[in-house]
């Protein structure tokens, strides 16, 4: 039985209802219910036959319900964002970034000590004074 955008959108609803917050994992939940729920069904399946299964299905993810599936997507997505991190951190630590940030800090380390140290480093933070209080 294909399911129609009623049932899709009453899958989507049972599953909020169960405090699948990210959406993301709504999406991927419905997707998953909804090719099981497919599956079951028969072409003559009634809207009671529909809601039956809607809860086989949902008794089929065991006693925690949804709660393992979420788990699992977060820890999968805080694994590639570490990746993420940690290339991002490697790439930093490169030989042109190290000589880059050294230049830039010897640059302002120069300049302050030929203008005098407060000075200029007062006149460096009225200037970015603005930048952090200014919406991106």
């Amino acid at each position: 039985m294909k399911l129609n955008k009623e049932h899709i959108k009453i899958i989507q609803q049972f599953v909020k209802s169960k405090y699948v917050d990210y959406y993301d994992v709504q999406l991927e939940l419905v997707d998953h219910i909804a090719s099981k729920i497919e599956n079951t069904l028969e072409e003559d399946a009634d809207i009671l036959k529909f809601h039956d299964t809607l809860s086989d299905v949902h008794r089929s993810f065991g006693l925690f319900g949804f709660s393992e599936f979420v788990e699992e997507k977060q820890k999968k997505e805080y694994r590639k964002g570490m990746k993420l991190f940690l290339k991002e951190l490697r790439s930093f630590f490169q030989v042109p970034q190290i000589i880059l940030t050294l230049l830039i800090g010897l640059f302002f380390y120069s300049i302050s000590t030929s203008f005098g140290g407060e000075l200029f480093w007062a006149s460096v933070q009225l200037r970015l004074f603005p930048l952090l209080y200014t919406e991106v």
